[in-house]
């Protein structure tokens, strides 16, 4: 179901991209974004590479039409350096986040939500690439910013305190790893729902750290809540749920091991 709306979505995006290009021209700050919008949906299906290419052509435009200087051109920065990640081109990645960061301090100020989202991004970057110190200034900085601009129990503000506590548990501090990741699930929970993806990753976050501080039946609890999010709103398959799923059959594997024998 799910592919079969992605098809759709792309195809969408195709005529969208055809008709743009035929009225607006190929060099139209829309059919920049017709292209961004045709990346992103072949960027969820996995399609990688025509996703990269895809970006690449919407960003050689923009920075044809609009400057190096615009927030969209930002924005097409940022989109190739989410494709860069994905693939594992962590230094590449890296270099496209710090240009749209760049841009977005420079053109929208220090303290807007597009600035915080680059920061978080970058952030992420980082810590793919165990520069730990470098992550916890960028995600404390994305954090701070959307407390302030747009309020400590925000959906994104919940985000960065996601990725912060993953990264707090990853350095071993698994205290504020915890603090940080009971309140990305309280305000998940409270402004999506329970049964939104964005819980399952706080969740599956929180259970792992539980699990290192030997807190095995609440650890498990964690766990087996994101697993049922995940596996109503993805499938049982999906990489998400497998996840998750790698992670509970870890604490089993654990927890058999510290039982007195």
């Amino acid at each position: 179901k799910a592919q079969g709306q992605d098809a759709a979505a792309q195809r969408a995006y195709e005529q969208a991209l055809t008709i743009s290009r035929r009225v607006l021209g190929a060099d139209h700050p829309h059919t920049a974004r017709s292209l961004r919008a045709l990346g992103v949906v072949l960027q969820i299906q996995g399609q990688y590479a025509e996703a990269q290419r895809a970006y690449e052509q919407a960003l050689a435009s923009l920075e044809r039409v609009l400057g190096t200087d615009h927030p969209d051109t930002a924005w097409g920065l940022f989109n190739l350096g989410d494709i860069f990640m994905v693939q594992g081109h962590y230094a590449e990645a890296q270099r496209a986040h710090e240009q749209a960061l760049a841009i977005l301090e420079r053109m929208l100020g220090a303290d807007h939500p597009h600035t915080a989202e680059s920061l978080h991004q970058l952030g992420v970057v980082f810590m793919a690439q165990a520069r730990y110190a470098e992550a916890q200034d960028s995600l404390e900085q994305a954090v701070a910013i959307r407390q302030r601009v747009l309020g400590a129990d925000h959906a994104d503000t919940a985000r960065s305190l996601r990725a912060l506590g993953e990264l707090l548990h990853a350095q071993g501090d698994t205290a504020r790893a915890h603090s940080s990741l009971d309140q990305a699930v309280a305000i998940c929970t409270q402004r999506l729902g329970t049964g939104h993806p964005d819980t399952a990753a706080s969740l599956h976050q929180l259970g792992r750290v539980l699990h290192t501080q030997g807190q095995d039946a609440e650890a498990r609890r964690a766990l087996e809540q994101a697993v049922t999010i995940y596996a109503q709103a993805f499938g049982p398959g999906h990489p998400d749920t497998q996840r998750v799923r790698a992670s509970l059959a870890a604490l089993e594997e654990h927890h058999g091991e510290r039982e007195p024998h």
